[in-house]
């Protein structure tokens, strides 16, 4: 498989190696400069993951969310502000909403199949899909997008 970035290899574990980690271009003196210029350094060598993101958060919020622990928003507020680009300011609130509307959507999906136990197919077909649209306008308008 052929790389599309132009970053240099990091050849002990085989992935783009990021300038100062790992490496002695910081001098150990930077921690005394205090604990701002310290995290401001960290945060500017961060590389966006975008799939953690958009996915990978939103799936931790629906989760943390039906279980009810909601201290742990927070952190996971914290982790999708890293993942996200600055490109877009709204990038991590548009995660957490994603993760909220997937726990309503979970929600009200084991409401109804609990409310109406005779109907449970055409619950269950309804409640798919109500999921399947959205992902079809979603498709669709990223796609007229592109011309």
């Amino acid at each position: 498989m052929a790389r599309t970035n132009n970053a240099p290899l990091n050849l002990a574990h085989n992935r783009p190696a990021i300038a100062g980690i790992g490496t002695r271009s910081h001098p150990p003196a930077a921690a005394a400069n205090g604990p701002g210029r310290l995290v401001a350094s960290i945060l500017a060598l961060r590389q966006p993951l975008p799939w953690a993101g958009s996915v990978g958060v939103p799936l931790a919020v629906t989760a943390v969310t039906l279980t009810g622990t909601w201290w742990a928003l927070v952190p996971l507020m914290v982790c999708v502000w890293l993942c996200t680009t600055a490109s877009w300011a709204w990038s991590c609130l548009v995660a957490m909403e994603t993760g909220l509307l997937g726990a309503l959507w979970a929600a009200l999906g084991t409401y109804a199949l609990t409310a109406w136990p005779s109907h449970r197919p055409m619950v269950g077909a309804i409640w798919a899909l109500s999921a399947a649209a959205i992902a079809a306008i979603a498709f669709l308008r990223r796609r007229s997008n592109r011309s």
